[in-house]
C-alpha cells in the first residue's frame, strides 16, 4: 500500500475530499442531470484517488450492472465492457453488491482465474481493485469499482472517501428515478387522456413517438404497421426518421428490424445497428450516427399489427426499466389503433343501419357489438373512466374506476358517483365539497377540467388515496347544454408520497450541507456541539436538546438547547436515566412517553 502522507499533505488531502462531498451535495440538490453529477463524481475521485481506471455501474431490475460512465478504459475496450452482461451474482462486482461492503484486492495477479472478465483486468494490466457499493436506505442502486496498475495501491481511507461519494451517488440516483419515474407517469396519463378523448389517430400516434423519445433521449422513434399488402409502412415518425422518410422502403414481414420484429413477435435489441446485416437501411445509419435500436411488437389480442422502434446516437444496453417503458408506448398506440378501428368499424355500421332502415334488430345488434368493444378497451385501460349524464348519474364506469371508488357498478349506476364513508380533501388538506368534485365542476361548468387533484380518505384506508382526474364535458348540438360527461382518472398516490420523500431528503440534504459548512467555520469544540444540537432540533421539530460527555464522575451535560439550557453540568451515573442508560448499553434509545417511563429521575 502507499505510504502514510506527512500531516499537512493528509490534511490538504482531506480538505479536498470534503470540498468534493459539499460540492457533490449541492449539486445533487439543484440537479437533475445524472449523467453530470457520474462524472463530476468519478472525475474528483480519480483526481484525489489517484487510480489508473474507474467505472461507475448501475443496478437494473433484471439485477444486471449496467456500465455508465467509464475513466480511463481505451476505446476499443469501452465497448467489450458495455456489451458484457454482468450480473450482481459473480465476479468481484457481484461480491461488492452482495455483501453491501467495500471489497479491497491488493493482487489481482493471484486470482483473476477466478473472475469472469479476466480477459478484461489482463488487457488493462490491473494489479489491485477497490469497489464500494452504492447505497441509499440500505438499497443498492450500483457501484463504483477502481482499478491501478500498481499492487497494494488502495487503502482503507480510500474505501472510505469513496463510499461517502457512493452514498451521495445513491441519494442522487433514487431521487433522479422518482422525478423520472414521475414524469413518465404525467407523460403516460396525458397519453391515455389523449387516447380517450381523440379520434385523429394521426395525432395519438404522433404523440406517442415524440413522447416515446423525449422519455428515452434518443434522436429516433418510428411506429410502422402492416398495410394491406402486409407491408410495414410508417405510421408515426419523431426525429431523424421524421426528417428523413423519402429515404426509408416499405419493408416485407421478416425484412431487416422492424420486419423481424412482426414476423417473431418478440422484442429486439440491436448494439450496433451500422454493422447488422439484417438492416436494410445501413447507409442512413452511418449518415445519421444511428448506433443501438429497440424494437418492440404492436399486438392486439395477440395478434402483432405493427413495432414501434427507437434508435440511439451512442452504443446502449436497453435496461428492463427502458424496455418497459416502450412496451408502456407501444401498448398505448395499440389501444389507440384498436380505438380508431371500432370507432371506424361502428360509424360504417351506424351509417349502413340509418341508410338501410330495412333490419333495425341487425343494427342494434351491430351497435350492442361496438358497445361491448368499446367497454372491453375501456376495461383494459388502466385509468378510471366513469361517464356521467347531464343529470350527475353514472351510466357507465370500467373497472379501473371501481376499483378506485371502492364501488362497484351497480352501487354506482344511476347514481351520484359518492359514497357516505368518504371524507374527500383538497391537496392542502381541507374538506372538499360535493360540488368541487371534477366531475361535478365539469356538468356544471361546461368546461373541461384538467389535471384536478384530490385525496379520499375513508375506514378502509386512514390514509387519503390521491386521484387525478380529466373531465371533458359533451354537448348536446342542438341545446348546448350539458349531455354527458366523460372523467379519467389514475392513483397517484405513490408519485404523492414519492415527492413528499423526495422533499424530505432534500430538507436532509440542506441541513446536512449547512452543518458541514459550520463545523469547518468553527473550531472550539462547545461551539461545534450546539451547532451540531441546533441543526438536529431543527431537522426533528424540537428545540430541547442536550450533549453529555463523559467525566471523572460520569456523564456531564456540557451543552443544553431549550429546557435544558438552565441545567449545564447536570451529570448521571451509569445506567441511571436516559442518559445513563445508552452509555451503559452503548444503543440508541428511543421513548416516546417520558411520563410514563419506569426508568424515569425525578426532576432536579
Amino acid at each position: 500500500m502507499r505510504d502514510e502522507l506527512p500531516l499537512e499533505e493528509a490534511l490538504n488531502k482531506l480538505n479536498r475530499q470534503i470540498m468534493v462531498i459539499n460540492t457533490l451535495a449541492a449539486e445533487i440538490n439543484q440537479s437533475f442531470d445524472l449523467e453530470k453529477i457520474l462524472n463530476y463524481s468519478l472525475d474528483k475521485t480519480i483526481e484525489i484517488i489517484g487510480a489508473d481506471f474507474a467505472g461507475i455501474l448501475l443496478v437494473s431490475r433484471d439485477q444486471t450492472l449496467i456500465p455508465k460512465v467509464l475513466k480511463g478504459v481505451p476505446s476499443e475496450k469501452v465497448r467489450e465492457i458495455q456489451e458484457h452482461r454482468f450480473t450482481v451474482h459473480e465476479g468481484l462486482d457481484g461480491e461488492v453488491i452482495l455483501s453491501k461492503q467495500p471489497v479491497i484486492v491488493e493482487d489481482l495477479t493471484k486470482e483473476v482465474e477466478k473472475y469472469k472478465v479476466k480477459n478484461i483486468f489482463e488487457s488493462l494490466q490491473i494489479s489491485s481493485y477497490l469497489g464500494v457499493p452504492i447505497l441509499s436506505l440500505d438499497k443498492v442502486w450500483g457501484m463504483i469499482s477502481m482499478g491501478s496498475r500498481e499492487k497494494g495501491y488502495f487503502t482503507r481511507r480510500d474505501a472510505e472517501f469513496l463510499s461517502a461519494i457512493a452514498h451521495h451517488i445513491g441519494i442522487a440516483v433514487k431521487s433522479i428515478r422518482h422525478h423520472q419515474r414521475e414524469k413518465e407517469l404525467s407523460i403516460l396519463a396525458k397519453s391515455q387522456q389523449l387516447i380517450t378523448s381523440s379520434l385523429n389517430l394521426r395525432e395519438v400516434l404522433t404523440f406517442i413517438v415524440d413522447a416515446c423519445a423525449e422519455l428515452m433521449e434518443v434522436p429516433a422513434c418510428h411506429i410502422r404497421l402492416l398495410n394491406e399488402d402486409q407491408e410495414l409502412i410508417f405510421a408515426a415518425a419523431s426525429g431523424v426518421y421524421k426528417d428523413s422518410l423519402e429515404e426509408f422502403r416499405k419493408l416485407k414481414i421478416g425484412e431487416s428490424f422492424s420486419g423481424w420484429v412482426v414476423a417473431h413477435g418478440e422484442i429486439l435489441m440491436v448494439p450496433d445497428a451500422a454493422s447488422d446485416e439484417r438492416n436494410v437501411h445501413i447507409h442512413i445509419a452511418k449518415k445519421y450516427g444511428l448506433k443501438s435500436f429497440l424494437g418492440v411488437p404492436l399486438k392486439i389480442r395477440e395478434k402483432v399489427i405493427g413495432v414501434l422502434g427507437v434508435s440511439t446516437n451512442q452504443t446502449r444496453q436497453f435496461s428492463e426499466e427502458e424496455i418497459q417503458l416502450v412496451s408502456n408506448f407501444a401498448n398505448q398506440a395499440a389501444i389507440a389503433i384498436e380505438n380508431a378501428r371500432l370507432f371506424g368499424e361502428s360509424e360504417k355500421r351506424r351509417q349502413e343501419a340509418e341508410a338501410s332502415r330495412r333490419d333495425l334488430e341487425t343494427a342494434m345488434q351491430l351497435v350492442r357489438q361496438s358497445e361491448d368493444r368499446f367497454r372491453n378497451i375501456y376495461n383494459a385501460i388502466s385509468s378510471g373512466i366513469v361517464v356521467q349524464d347531464g343529470e350527475g348519474k353514472v351510466i357507465y364506469a370500467n373497472e379501473a374506476a371501481c376499483k378506485l371508488l371502492e364501488q362497484t357498478l351497480d352501487q354506482l349506476q344511476g347514481k351520484a358517483p359518492v359514497d357516505p364513508g368518504w371524507h374527500p380533501i383538497r391537496e392542502d388538506g381541507s374538506p372538499l365539497p360535493f360540488e368541487e368534485y371534477p366531475l361535478m365542476m365539469a356538468l356544471h361548468t361546461g368546461k373541461p377540467v384538467r389535471n384536478a387533484v384530490m385525496g379520499i380518505c375513508s375506514a378502509k384506508n386512514e390514509k387519503p388515496r390521491w386521484i387525478l382526474g380529466n373531465c371533458e364535458p359533451i354537448l348536446d348540438p342542438d341545446t348546448g347544454r350539458v349531455k354527458e360527461v366523460v372523467g379519467s382518472f389514475i392513483d397517484i398516490t405513490e408519485r404523492k408520497q414519492a415527492a413528499e420523500k423526495l422533499r424530505q431528503q432534500n430538507d436532509y440534504l440542506t441541513a446536512l450541507h449547512e452543518t458541514t459548512l459550520a463545523l469547518m467555520n468553527r473550531l472550539e469544540l462547545h461551539d461545534l456541539l450546539e451547532v451540531i444540537i441546533t441543526r438536529a432540533g431543527e431537522l426533528l421539530g424540537t428545540q430541547h436538546g442536550y450533549v453529555h460527555l463523559l467525566g471523572s464522575k460520569g456523564t456531564e451535560m456540557i451543552v443544553g438547547t431549550g429546557i435544558y439550557g438552565q441545567r449545564i453540568d447536570y451529570g448521571v451515573r451509569p445506567g441511571k436515566g436516559l442518559v445513563g442508560k445508552i452509555w451503559q448499553t452503548g444503543q440508541p434509545l428511543v421513548v416516546n412517553n417520558y411520563s410514563t417511563w419506569p426508568e424515569r429521575l425525578p426532576d432536579p
